[in-house]
């Protein structure tokens, strides 16, 4: 592909400082995530886990039924399984998030690597146990995702400015 002509660099990197808690930075080279990241993940196995269903019960305790005497079921978000594996799911998916937006900086080597063929769930705990024992935080790996998806365009800095800007009060017609 060529944007005003020229051949475009598919490997983009874009540095950013990682605060440490010693008053040292790190410094990392983050790239975009490629377009077909999420499709990639879920032909892998690694899907958004889905809440169980629970039947709708009145104030009485009852099944609410629908017009053919079936009960209605609804979404039950506040499953202690379903809770779990959810956190579970958002922890991997950050870690192949960082692993994916660091993999093209030169100063970083990984001990976990991708399987060819096998878990990519295990692969995920692979990093996170890696990310833990070289002292990375939640705040770390958060801040690095937050980086990845700002130069991966997941980002908009310009809406919240444009949202304050719709939120200032009117002004004045006497100034206009």
């Amino acid at each position: 592909m060529k944007i005003l002509g020229q051949d475009t660099n598919p490997i983009y990197t874009m540095a950013i400082t990682l605060p440490r808690p010693d008053g040292s930075e790190w410094i990392l080279n983050v790239s975009p995530l490629p377009l077909g990241f999420h499709c990639r993940l879920m032909s892998r196995g690694m899907t958004t886990p889905v809440p169980p269903k629970k039947v709708t019960r009145d104030s009485q305790g009852r099944p609410i039924k629908d017009r053919s005497g079936l009960a209605v079921l609804m979404q039950d978000d506040h499953d202690p399984i379903y809770v779990a594996e959810l956190a579970r799911y958002q922890q991997m998916l950050a870690a192949l998030m960082v692993y994916e937006g660091l993999k093209h900086d030169s100063t970083i080597t990984f001990d976990a690597q991708p399987p060819e063929s096998g878990s990519w769930e295990l692969f995920a705990e692979e990093l996170c146990a890696e990310f833990e024992s070289a002292g990375w935080s939640l705040g770390d790996v958060t801040r690095v995702c937050e980086e990845i998806c700002r130069v991966s365009n997941l980002l908009d800095d310009h809406l919240q400015d444009a949202e304050q800007n719709f939120s200032s009060p009117a002004r004045d017609a006497a100034t206009l």
